[in-house]
């Protein structure tokens, strides 16, 4: 089967986005919890329980601290994966192995064109990626929260860039993680989404 192409990089991050969307979607459905199922519209409650003693917006300085060391594009590695993995929720996960298998079928069937996700940032606006975190300011509401991240990408003889994206957090198996992004840039070429 040939997965047709999304054109360029921009359509690439699209691509990625719709598919966390339609993997969030279909998660609805119960979760097992201390021995029970419990239907989903009881999660709320039990996320603001535990979570409401943990803060959203250091989950997202760890998630961004850990991007930053690891300064690869494209989608994460096998082995950043590793790391990244706990700070992300089960939807977010599948979503990329999902990209990754996208992106696999794609290399097959096209050996001498670039893929879809093979480079730049695709956590942050800016495609180079941030080199410094400036802020992190969370707005929680029930088992979601908004964090809203400072971001500075600096080089010597380079422009500096400072924006603010938007990371997406859920409290998932008691932790805050990340379950998506808004890109906040508004430069010409910036990630939207």
């Amino acid at each position: 089967m040939r997965l047709p192409p999304i054109a360029g990089y921009q359509g690439a991050r699209r691509g990625l986005i719709a598919a966390l969307a339609l993997v969030a979607l279909a998660s609805v459905g119960c979760e097992r919890r201390a021995g029970a199922v419990l239907p989903q519209t009881s999660v709320p409650e039990i996320a603001r329980s535990s979570c409401k003693n943990s803060d959203p917006a250091q989950a997202a300085r760890d998630f961004y601290a850990r991007i930053m060391t690891d300064p690869a594009s494209g989608l994460p590695s096998k082995e950043s994966m590793g790391a990244l993995a706990p700070l992300m929720t089960a939807s977010m996960r599948a979503a990329i192995e999902k990209a990754r298998v996208r992106q696999q079928a794609f290399i097959t069937a096209h050996p001498d064109e670039k893929p879809d996700f093979i480079e730049a940032s695709l956590s942050t606006s800016l495609f180079e990626g941030p080199t410094a975190l400036e802020s992190a300011t969370a707005v929680a509401n029930g088992d979601g929260a908004v964090v809203e991240v400072g971001f500075v990408h600096a080089q010597a003889g380079s422009e500096t860039f400072r924006w603010k994206d938007q990371a997406l957090l859920r409290c998932e198996q008691e932790r805050w993680r990340l379950d998506d992004v808004r890109y906040g840039g508004d430069w010409d070429f910036a990630s939207k989404g």
